[in-house]
């Protein structure tokens, strides 16, 4: 019979043969999406980010490539045009008035896992070293208007969109933590965003997590400053309500280069903090009312009244009895009392039988 040290060498994988799948690691030249969320809910927080991207990026998919406030072809994917056809194989315009058919052929594509491809291939869940953060790598090449449209909508509807997620933070560019790389990629990366000649405000937050580090939030600060200035002298710096926030992530050996767009007006793009403060909408319940139209508070109201009359005429009572002597209780009652319940017109107290 096999002992425990067997048992366990059994169970145990073999050298070379763990089928546990490990994520990629954070490299330099990744662009995606720095996700925080609570510990422990990791994998969570990334099914949650999947569905919310696609489902956006489903959105600028669809949207008409006119010009016209329509998608940004620089963000997407190459789509088939005459000259350059993406696939040889075309499909007959179902007529618009027969949803049946084209409820039909969606399930037949859903069936055969058509698009399921493309659509994991949009985003992809990296390692990035450090609990409670996500980073979410994806070909789109403006994460900060991409964030900016979520949060915006999130804004504006009032209404929570995740449970696992709480901080989005639109990485552009990533790389190694120090002076020199990160000079060089954010003077890459913010040229988009501070051109002139339009003067805009700024604001330089930094965090490092789980990093050695000689990196200090004064030398991050001086460098991403300077950068700035060197591609706008008219940009000035603002703490209170920037037009662009550029975060600067420390995570062990890697830098990650966020920006954020109203940074102040969209709550820190804190997606919990928007589903309680957003405009117009508040989670307290309206009052519901009783049978005879009164309000939770008023009969609320009228309880605690009764209560306290309750309560002064039981301390008024123990009152009376204490100041009796032997300790014996006063049974006597008002006269006025006794005598509207007996109608007898006697003496001015009577002593209860």
């Amino acid at each position: 019979m096999p002992n425990r040290s067997q048992k366990r060498k059994y169970f145990q994988p073999k050298q070379g043969q763990d089928k546990r799948p490990k994520r990629e690691e954070l490299v330099p030249g990744m662009s995606g999406f720095l996700i925080s969320c609570s510990q422990g809910n990791e994998v969570r927080c990334v099914r949650e980010a999947y569905d919310i991207l696609n489902e956006y990026m489903d959105i600028e998919m669809s949207k008409p490539e006119d010009g016209s406030g329509g998608r940004n072809s620089e963000d997407l994917k190459p789509v088939a045009t005459a000259e350059t056809p993406l696939s040889t194989k075309t499909e007959p315009e179902a007529p618009e008035d027969d949803a049946e058919k084209a409820l039909a052929a969606e399930m037949a594509e859903f069936r055969t896992g058509a698009g399921i491809e493309e659509r994991k291939a949009r985003f992809k869940a990296i390692d990035s070293g450090c609990s409670n953060l996500v980073f979410i790598s994806s070909a789109v090449t403006d994460p900060c208007r991409f964030a900016f449209d979520i949060l915006s909508d999130i804004h504006k509807s009032g209404k929570g969109r995740a449970r696992y997620m709480q901080r989005l933070f639109p990485v552009v560019a990533t790389c190694r933590a120090d002076l020199e790389s990160v000079k060089k990629t954010a003077s890459t990366a913010l040229t988009k965003y501070f051109t002139p000649p339009e003067s805009k405000s700024y604001l330089i937050l930094y965090k490092a997590r789980n990093s050695a580090s000689a990196l200090g939030r004064d030398s991050i600060i001086e460098v991403v400053g300077g950068v700035i200035k060197a591609i706008n002298p008219e940009c000035t710096a603002n703490l209170s309500d920037p037009d662009y926030a550029v975060s600067v992530d420390i995570i062990k050996t890697m830098c990650c280069i966020s920006v954020f767009r109203d940074f102040s007006k969209l709550k820190k793009y804190n997606i919990h903090v928007e589903e309680v403060q957003a405009p117009g909408h508040s989670r307290v319940k309206e009052e519901t009312k009783g049978k005879n139209g009164d309000t939770r508070s008023e009969i609320l109201d009228r309880l605690n009244e009764v209560e306290s009359t309750k309560a002064e005429s039981d301390k008024s009572q123990a009152v009376a009895e204490a100041e009796q002597p032997n300790g014996k209780p006063n049974h006597t009652v008002p006269a006025a009392s006794f005598f509207a319940t007996t109608e007898v017109l006697s003496t001015t107290t009577v002593e209860a039988i």
